[in-house]
């Protein structure tokens, strides 16, 4: 719908808006704000374009390797603080079933004497940032392609049952729900590929560790 890179960001800095993103842990956040204008244009028309990530994204290989080299700017300006050392020594203990890919070979026996639990691996046990080795040197040094590797994460994860939508807006309910029914109903409600559940989201990677799942 929107095929000109950054046309969102330029339309939110033209129109006194601004946008972010972030993830923390297995959250994903987008947001955005922007002025409320007379005839409201300008507001349905962000949310328009906000939307279309959410349905069809561009996802081009020169804009994902612009934004690794910002992830890797970010990584190497924080990998140092105490929060990223905290993060990394959390993940360290959750990976003490010795099948974390951070734990060499020996690990259980310099610690214990070769005891180890018999704990499903956990998912926080991996690398929990993203830097250019993570998301392109080592992928590519094992022959995955990084952007099919992106558009299949998309596929599997980005649908309506596995997200939430706030909107904000000094108008009447009714128009904000038929706003947003408007821009958003395209969004699948289930993956785009095929998931080892039989394509219904049913489950999370948290499932053997028989937590609940909530599925509304």
């Amino acid at each position: 719908d929107f095929p000109i890179e950054n046309a969102y960001d330029s339309f939110l800095s033209q129109h006194g808006g601004d946008d972010n993103a972030y993830t923390d842990m297995e959250h994903t956040l987008y947001h955005y704000c922007i002025p409320q204008d007379n005839n409201s244009k300008h507001v349905w028309k962000a949310l328009e374009m906000f939307s279309s990530f959410f349905k069809c994204p561009l996802l081009k290989g020169e804009m994902a390797d612009r934004e690794l080299k910002a992830v890797e700017s970010e990584f190497e300006l924080n990998k140092n603080s105490d929060d990223a050392r905290l993060s990394q020594l959390m993940s360290f203990t959750c990976g003490m079933d010795g099948n974390a890919p951070i734990m060499d070979k020996n690990w259980n026996e310099k610690i214990d004497g070769g005891g180890s639990s018999e704990k499903p691996f956990h998912p926080f046990a991996k690398f929990p940032w993203g830097n250019m080795n993570s998301l392109k040197t080592e992928p590519e040094a094992k022959g995955i392609d990084v952007m099919e590797e992106l558009r299949d994460h998309y596929n599997s994860h980005y649908y309506a049952q596995n997200m939430r939508l706030v909107v904000m807006a000094g108008y009447e309910l009714d128009e904000i729900q038929r706003q947003v029914v408007q821009y958003f109903k395209d969004v699948p409600a289930n993956p785009r590929s095929n998931v080892d559940n039989g394509g219904v989201a049913t489950t999370t990677n948290l499932h053997p560790y028989k937590l609940p799942f909530h599925s509304s």
